[in-house]
């Protein structure tokens, strides 16, 4: 007759797991992820079933050890600026780090989908908080800076961050993840996800072994390679020619009808967006941030009416002076006199548009440095 094992055993045999693994994940390092990075790549995204940590992107921003002088160039937002149909080797932010040169280290955080107050921010409040001396740079449209969390592919990550102590305490913005996440169907699971993996780092092993091991997650993009470490995924885009080939292909007609949407009618203000960034964005970040406000390619803003090019214009200006207003260090509607060859599509540049952007950025970068008291 077998003799009857206590089930607390098993239990606590479970329990014994548990701690190890999450005493695991908070301490190992991707070192894949951080060595020699460039930016969070399509293999290496959301879109792609990965997702990175708080822990992850200061992994990121600090393995090299610069020394202590360094000013932290972080970028972050949309798919402009993390550079989508830019090759690595050509990307925007390398050539705006061969300009800014060796007292800087610019760290392209920003991410296809990406918005300024979601993830890249995440690692620049925890620099700032260290007093590290650091130079946050986003972007958005004419009419939109800050985005709702609900339409945020990382809002887990924000939540991580949050829970995590990596973020400045902003009550506006503890206000709005707190009721976000017992009023909204979208960001609870997200939230509640968060709110366990604070405790039990499982997220940080899952990503770890998915880089230096490889994955258990089918994902349709990848196909075959989904089981791949995420490590031999190559940051992957076409060559200029290639691109050339490929410009303004989208259909004309749904591209022409967002470029119309962005333009402001009697009676609509910017003021929505404004209190957004206000209320996401607190004070020490935003003292240290430059904001880029950004225009559709002229392709599809020539084919508006006059009176609507000329409004698009001053509202993208008028977007940036009232981000001043509200304690942004430095905003600039960059792209107003980009012209179709600096774009692929409608919004995303070419490796022309990005050596523009770099040229336009570094001079506001250095003068920010000078008046945040970083160099002279």
């Amino acid at each position: 007759m077998l003799e009857r094992v206590s089930p607390r055993y098993f239990f606590a045999g479970l329990l014994a797991g548990m701690i190890f693994l999450s005493v695991l994940g908070a301490h190992v390092k991707p070192d894949h992820l951080a060595r020699n990075f460039v930016r969070l790549h399509q293999g290496l995204s959301a879109e792609w079933d990965f997702f990175v940590t708080p822990r992850e992107l200061i992994w990121i921003v600090t393995r090299d050890q610069p020394h202590k002088d360094i000013i932290y160039v972080i970028i972050g937002g949309s798919s402009v600026l993390h550079g989508i149909g830019q090759q690595k080797e050509l990307l925007w932010s390398k050539r705006l780090q061969e300009l800014l040169g060796k007292d800087y280290k610019v760290i392209n955080l920003a991410t296809r989908g990406g918005k300024p107050g979601e993830l890249a921010n995440i690692a620049a409040e925890y620099l700032l908080k260290k007093r590290r001396k650091v130079i946050y740079i986003a972007d958005g449209s004419a009419r939109v800076f800050s985005v709702d969390y609900n339409y945020g592919f990382y809002v887990q990550t924000v939540y991580q961050g949050w829970l995590g102590g990596y973020l400045f305490d902003w009550a506006p913005r503890d206000r709005i993840l707190r009721s976000e996440w017992m009023t909204s169907t979208k960001i609870r699971g997200p939230a509640l996800g968060a709110l366990l993996d604070a405790k039990l780092n499982f997220l940080d092993l899952w990503n770890y072994v998915s880089v230096e091991y490889g994955s258990f997650v089918w994902n349709k993009l990848l196909g075959t390679d989904s089981f791949s470490a995420r490590k031999y995924i190559a940051d992957s885009e076409f060559s200029p020619e290639e691109l050339d080939k490929r410009r303004y292909t989208l259909p004309f007609d749904r591209e022409m009808e967002i470029v119309e949407g962005e333009v402001l009618r009697p009676g609509e203000t910017l003021s929505a967006s404004i209190e957004d960034t206000e209320n996401t964005f607190p004070p020490q970040l935003r003292a240290s941030t430059l904001a880029l406000i950004h225009l559709e390619s002229p392709y599809y803003r020539s084919k508006l009416s006059d009176t609507d090019q000329r409004q698009l214009v001053a509202q993208a200006a008028q977007h940036a002076k009232l981000l001043e207003t509200i304690g942004i260090r430095r905003a600039i509607s960059c792209s107003k006199d980009f012209n179709e060859d600096d774009y692929l599509d409608r919004v995303h540049l070419s490796y022309r548009g990005g050596n523009k952007l770099a040229a336009i950025v570094a001079p506001e970068v250095i003068n920010m440095a000078k008046s945040l008291g970083y160099s002279k």
